[in-house]
């Protein structure tokens, strides 16, 4: 794992290009395939569940209103999506005689199926099976959903035909509504019917109690008067009511009469005569005129004749008779008191008598009275429950003529105008970051599998050996070598490498810093020329004198690199005492002393391990 921060760095200059390469390669990939696949429409309904409740016969409905919570929206998604609803879009748009749906009706399935000789029965199933795989196709491009947040619920569906896109969503919607009317209509004709059948029956009910109630109290003599305010009697608890009544007015008659009657007991005539019972008498106060008058008259005969005379004797005699009808009237009037009495009591004594049957009439009525009551009670019952279903009849047949959706579209689907796949933004946006992944993942991969080393750090732990520096690979223009811009570029993040590399060898040992320095690589193509010679043209720029030995005489390279004359001996004919060193060697515009090797003899081994070699380079090194 890369933890040092240069490590990454450096990671990423090497694979850059890789990486915008790969990245490069799978956007356009991203966006040919965005081109190619075909586009998908989306057509959007948004239907909204009503919590509000209208009731037009401020009633409840039959089939209660929907509860707008999770619970019941998530049900309303499903009824949706249900088989009932979807069969309903598929019947209102056709989509059975739709080629596009009805795989059926495609390429030789129907020549097959009109020859095949198929019967009633198959033909059926295969409606049916038709029927379905168009249900389960609709279902798989439909997306209804919800946010959680409001009533809303979001229809979808997806469809390479823009227009259809919109009818089928806009079908699901109108088919959902028309399900719930129908759902309602159903179970308000379905109450319609048991409430019919159970009015019958409770119809029949109230009749037979009704019947009974009469019976019972024609049988038993309960025959019913209404009284205000008192209710319902029969007519034995009226007679008895009204018994009391006359007996109590009886009673004080019979009081009244004991009264006057014993008021005028133990009087003699005089005291009755002037009693109030005879003076309230008509006739007595008319005979008691007379007998004033008469007296008057006594009174003056007296004066003018005699005891014996006959007008006085007449005078007295008509007194006398007068006294003799007043006592006689008042005799009556005691014999009427008397008379009044007596028919009072006997009237007493009789309702007391009639009384005493009533009352045990009654009680005996009471008794029925009862029974006949829990008739009526059971009847009214009966009654009440006939009349509240009548009542709830009427309210259903009602609402079964006006029924209101729970729901309603609140936003149509139209044709869009726009796929809503692919849009080329995304298959960009993927593209681009499914590259970098990939490209990251494969230099990640490489990186791992290149058993190469990439670091001082790395060859330092793998060879256990210590490392002078790293090279960096030169950032020069077209056409130009590293050993030019080494000089052209003293300043360069190369040149700086290369004197590391020259400050470490100095270090490596200060006392007696080394004068031969070899530079070998274990393959061809490694860069030891190219670093040979600008570490030799850079040691010259400081000052330094340098001799710059092309050994390699198969491969040789220094005269090409540094532009050197081909025509001068070289290291070979040196070595074979052909040409003194003075005449093999030249200047480089640097500076620096080079031998160059241009000769390919066929034993460069042992030309290389020869005495003369060696003495040569002890020489040259001395002259350093």
């Amino acid at each position: 794992m890369m933890t040092d921060v240069r490590e990454i760095w450096l990671f990423v200059r090497r694979n850059l290009k890789f990486v915008v390469f790969i990245t490069a390669g799978v956007v356009i990939l991203a966006f040919i395939l965005a081109l190619v696949l075909p586009a998908r429409y989306v057509g959007e309904t948004v239907v909204m569940l009503d919590p509000r409740k209208t009731e037009v016969t401020n009633i409840q409905s039959v089939l209660s209103s929907l509860p707008a919570d999770n619970a019941a929206i998530r049900s309303e998604i499903d009824i949706i999506r249900s088989r009932s609803v979807t069969d309903r879009v598929i019947d209102d748009l056709r989509l059975m005689q739709d080629s596009r749906f009805n795989a059926s009706l495609t390429g030789m399935g129907w020549i097959e199926h009109l020859f095949a000789g198929v019967t009633s029965e198959d033909t059926a199933q295969q409606t049916e099976h038709d029927r379905s795989i168009i249900a389960e196709k609709l279902l798989k491009n439909l997306e209804v959903f919800n946010d959680g947040r409001s009533y809303s619920i979001t229809i979808r569906y997806y469809d390479h035909d823009p227009q259809m896109a919109a009818k089928i969503a806009n079908a699901f919607a109108d088919e959902y509504l028309v399900d719930q009317l129908e759902v309602k209509y159903e179970a308000t004709q379905r109450a319609n019917s048991w409430l019919s059948k159970r009015l019958d029956e409770l119809r029949d009910k109230v009749s037979a109690s009704e019947k009974a109630v009469e019976d019972y109290r024609t049988t038993n003599h309960l025959i019913g008067v209404s009284i205000a305010g008192v209710g319902q009697e029969t007519l034995t608890q009226q007679q008895l009511s009204e018994l009391n009544v006359q007996l109590l007015q009886s009673r004080a008659e019979r009081s009244q009469a004991e009264a006057r009657l014993n008021s005028v007991k133990g009087l003699n005539d005089e005291q009755l005569a002037s009693s109030s019972i005879a003076i309230a008498s008509p006739l007595i106060q008319q005979l008691r005129q007379q007998e004033a008058e008469v007296r008057r008259k006594v009174a003056d005969l007296a004066t003018r004749y005699g005891d014996r005379h006959p007008m006085m004797i007449n005078a007295r005699n008509e007194l006398a008779g007068i006294h003799d009808k007043i006592r006689e009237e008042v005799h009556k009037i005691i014999a009427g008191l008397q008379n009044d009495y007596d028919i009072a009591k006997g009237k007493v004594e009789s309702l007391e008598k009639e009384l005493t049957n009533l009352t045990a009439q009654t009680g005996q009525g009471n008794k029925a009275m009862v029974t006949l009551r829990e008739l009526e009670r059971e009847a009214a019952a009966n009654r009440s429950l006939y009349e509240g279903f009548l009542n709830r009849f009427k309210q259903v047949a009602e609402e079964q003529n006006l029924q209101i959706a729970d729901a309603r579209v609140i936003a149509r689907a139209d044709m869009p105008l726009k796929p809503y796949f692919p849009k080329i933004w995304i298959f960009l946006t993927l593209g681009t970051l499914i590259g970098l992944a990939t490209g990251i993942f494969v230099a990640l991969l490489l990186e791992y599998l290149d058993r190469g080393i990439r670091s001082l750090s790395v060859a330092e732990k793998a060879f256990g050996v210590s490392g002078l520096g790293i090279v960096p690979i030169a950032a020069t223009t077209d056409g130009q070598l590293p050993t030019d811009y080494v000089l052209k570029k003293p300043l360069s993040v190369y040149a700086e490498s290369i004197r590391s590399v020259r400050a470490a060898v100095h270090f490596s040992n200060v006392d007696q810093p080394p004068k031969v320095i070899m530079v070998t690589s274990s393959f061809p193509g490694e860069g030891k020329t190219v670093f040979a010679a600008s570490f030799a043209r850079l040691m010259a720029k400081s000052g330094s004198k340098v001799l710059l030995i092309d050994a390699d005489m198969r491969r040789p390279r220094i005269h090409s690199i540094l532009s050197l004359d081909r025509t001068k001996p070289d290291l070979a004919k040196v070595l074979a005492h052909d040409a003194p060193l003075a005449a093999a060697i030249q200047k480089d515009i640097s500076g620096a002393d080079v031998l160059i090797a241009h000769t390919r003899p066929p034993n460069p081994q042992d030309l290389v391990s020869s005495q003369q070699m060696e003495k040569t380079d002890r020489d040259r090194a001395r002259a350093i």
